[in-house]
């Protein structure tokens, strides 16, 4: 039985170590963004899976090393890789809803609708919302005097006046489409949004579509962003996401609360939907919420402008 237990602790502990090379070289290498999707509850689910079992075989070394790790583990889960104990430092704000949509849209639209009426965005950018943005109930919210503003795969719901729209990027499954909104009266300047959807495809290096990108930004004019939000199918804080936008800060790093992951929705494992903002913003509450309809969850963020 101690041979099995041994063999096992080797095992988990290899794939512990892999998962925290993954969390500290992040996805600069093809090779290694496969380390940085080494979810933390499988790691932990491992851990402790080991602990009972070298538990049982009398391994007390091994039993109370599992132990000091799967400990530590759990620390940086709960309290730097999520925020389960953190509060919102204030419910005002200007409100920022973000729904990577990528369900059967046509079958539950209302739902959607309905949902999205709830949450009463001040901004609400969709990624492939067709069908649900032409429900009825979605122009009655917004007014009749508001359009829904249509860019590439993204929609913008707001009663706001939008300035401006332009598509920044649309290649080979790269998205990236600016809208400028005049939020002078809430932030005090207008807000210079940017709408991103990269691809999904497991066989794609984040790094090579990251590259690609900058490479695409520093060769055209544009207004710098103060919020990028979308699916970027890329880990929070990851070095693709990094070399895209160097300047810009992760929402849930600010005022992140609860679980921090977007997908799946139902069992979220990744944090791959993401709201950066420029540093003239803070951000009191970061949240992703599970609406019971789709396989992304809901991004929702109150920032309001540095003083």
């Amino acid at each position: 039985m101690k041979w099995v237990s041994i063999a096992i602790s080797i095992f988990t502990l290899t794939i512990t170590g892999l998962w925290l090379l993954g969390n500290l070289i992040s996805d600069r290498w093809g090779w290694s963004q496969w380390l940085a999707w080494i979810p933390t509850p499988i790691v932990l689910v491992l851990l402790i899976t080991t602990f009972f079992i070298t538990f049982i075989s009398k391994c007390k070394k091994m039993s109370a090393f599992v132990t000091i790790i799967f400990t530590t583990s759990l620390l940086w889960f709960v309290f730097i890789e999520n925020k389960f104990f953190a509060d919102a430092t204030s419910q005002q704000g200007f409100k920022i809803v973000g729904w990577t949509m990528s369900h059967p849209k046509e079958a539950v639209s209302k739902e959607s609708a309905d949902q999205l009426i709830k949450l009463n965005g001040d901004i609400t950018l969709l990624t492939h919302g067709w069908h649900v943005r032409g429900e009825h109930s979605i122009k009655e919210w917004i007014g009749e005097d508001n359009k829904r503003v249509i860019s590439g795969p993204f929609t913008l719901l707001t009663k706001l006046k939008v300035i401006e729209v332009q598509t920044l990027i649309a290649s080979d499954g790269v998205y990236l489409s600016m809208f400028t909104i005049d939020t002078t009266e809430q932030l005090g300047k207008p807000l210079v949004l940017w709408a991103i959807d990269l691809p999904s495809s497991l066989a794609t290096i984040r790094m090579n579509t990251a590259s690609r990108v900058r490479r695409i930004l520093d060769s055209i004019e544009y207004n710098r962003p103060d919020v990028v939000l979308g699916d970027f199918n890329m880990t929070r804080n990851s070095y693709a996401i990094k070399t895209m936008f160097p300047t810009l800060i992760e929402a849930s790093d600010i005022g992140g609360i609860g679980l921090i992951a977007s997908y799946p929705a139902n069992f979220s494992l990744y944090h791959i939907d993401h709201i950066l903002l420029s540093k003239a913003f803070n951000c009191s509450s970061y949240e992703v919420i599970n609406p019971g309809i789709g396989r992304h969850r809901v991004q929702i963020a109150l920032i309001d402008s540095k003083k």
